[in-house]
């Protein structure tokens, strides 16, 4: 959603305040992981609620298994480009 990717995964994680879960649709493979209190930073983008890129960044380097490889996760970064709000943001995703 926020186009720090450029292929299509095949596996979808979504972060929860409650429960861990995980389903195959087809090739696809969903995941929801249990993150309690550090389920944190989203915002509206059109008629979905996601996490900010900020984030959403911190969540695939704090949860590595279920991210992109690492090479493409530090090209990721390199190419966000965030702003001085975004760094911030990121700056204060703490592991608890």
């Amino acid at each position: 959603m926020h186009r720090l990717i450029t292929e299509l995964p095949f596996a979808i994680t979504v972060v929860t305040v409650y429960k861990s879960a995980s389903k195959m649709i087809g090739a696809y493979e969903f995941r929801a992981v249990a993150l309690k209190e550090k389920a944190i930073g989203f915002e509206n983008l059109g008629d979905s609620t996601v996490s900010t890129r900020a984030k959403t960044l911190f969540d695939c380097i704090y949860l590595e298994r279920y991210s992109i490889e690492r090479d493409k996760l530090i090209e990721a970064y390199r190419m966000a480009r965030f702003g001085a709000e975004e760094l911030k943001e990121f700056d204060s995703c703490e592991v608890l």
